[in-house]
């Protein structure tokens, strides 16, 4: 699941559809409980479509057939619009890297083939793809700072990994897709980015968050709830490791705090919650909830499937599996 970033243009977009489609019972529970105030566009909308197939001699478009709503809603009209804007998406290119190169003839991993954390290939580290993964939501950039940190420190520093890089620790951040799929380099932004810390040995445990709170600094008692909370943004992770930077604390404290207070009515009382509705995508909360600590935990089949973990996810855990991974399991589950 990709989460739209086009919050102003929703409105515009949901109107034709607001009271018309049967959303159904928890749909309406929802957005009895936590719906967002949708603005008043008046009779402005922005029309939905499907592919079109081709534009005729006298300028109207023709759509691909399909049963899906926005077909069913213009399928009778004539459109002939007055300019056309391809938006069609991109190939990941690079030529000059697929030529022979100086090391043995053989040419450089693409994008698509790095399978070490999605930033290079694991028999050339020479070039790392920062940035060439699409988060279900989260902006670009923070994730490519924390896969620079990563490439940078196994390319110069390798020494200081403090574990091997699995490709069976990806399982978790991998978004899955059908074979169809036109995007197959979707990733959960919270898993990946803990991911990415675990690596570098900069994702602090339960134990170092709560004794945090205990260093007499001002406001230290908020860290250990921010890290549970808070979403990862990478400041949390700049508390320890290679990476360690002494202004971390400071925005942990200051302006991460602050995203869980500011939250309306109830939210605003119990900063320990201001996250709830994001258990499903945040991997730090769902954490919590399950008492995330460092030590190993046994778990029979049927008691994960009492957390709701679905048979297939169920072969996937080791029958004595670290907290942590248990937690980005059941999130990529939800």
């Amino acid at each position: 699941m990709f989460f739209t970033k086009a919050s102003k243009a929703s409105a515009y977009v949901s109107k034709p559809y607001r009271g018309v489609l049967d959303t159904g019972i928890i749909e309406r529970i929802r957005q009895a409980i936590i719906q967002q105030p949708i603005p008043d566009t008046g009779d402005r909308a922005i029309d939905l479509a499907p592919w079109p197939e081709k534009i005729t001699k006298d300028g109207r478009v023709v759509f691909r057939r399909t049963h899906r709503p926005e077909y069913e809603r213009l399928k009778n009209e004539v459109i002939k619009p007055d300019m056309v804007v391809f938006c069609t998406g991109y190939r990941q290119e690079f030529p000059f890297l697929t030529k022979q190169n100086s090391s043995g003839g053989k040419p450089y991993a693409l994008a698509n083939e790095a399978d070490v954390r999605g930033i290079w290939h694991h028999d050339d580290p020479s070039v790392g793809y920062i940035g060439f993964l699409r988060p279900n939501l989260g902006a670009i950039p923070p994730l490519a700072e924390m896969q620079a940190q990563l490439w940078v420190l196994y390319t110069l520093a390798p020494e200081k990994i403090p574990k091997p890089l699995h490709p069976k620790d990806e399982l978790h951040f991998r978004l899955w897709h059908d074979k169809e799929s036109r995007i197959h380099y979707g990733i959960d932004h919270e898993s990946y980015v803990y991911q990415l810390a675990l690596d570098m040995g900069s994702a602090m445990g339960a134990l170092e968050a709560v004794g945090k709170a205990f260093s007499g600094h001002e406001n230290a008692w908020r860290i250990p709830l921010v890290w549970a909370f808070g979403a990862n943004i990478n400041s949390k992770l700049r508390m320890r490791g290679p990476w360690k930077w002494s202004g971390a604390e400071k925005i942990v404290k200051g302006e991460m705090w602050e995203t869980l207070t500011r939250r309306r009515w109830f939210f605003s009382k119990y900063p320990a919650v201001p996250n709830c509705e994001n258990w499903l995508t945040s991997s730090s909360d769902l954490g919590c909830l399950l008492a995330v600590g460092p030590a190993d935990v046994n778990l029979r089949p049927h008691q994960l499937r009492l957390l709701g973990l679905r048979d297939d996810l169920l072969a996937r855990v080791r029958p004595r599996a670290r907290l942590w991974r248990l937690r980005l399991l059941w999130q990529q589950d939800g």
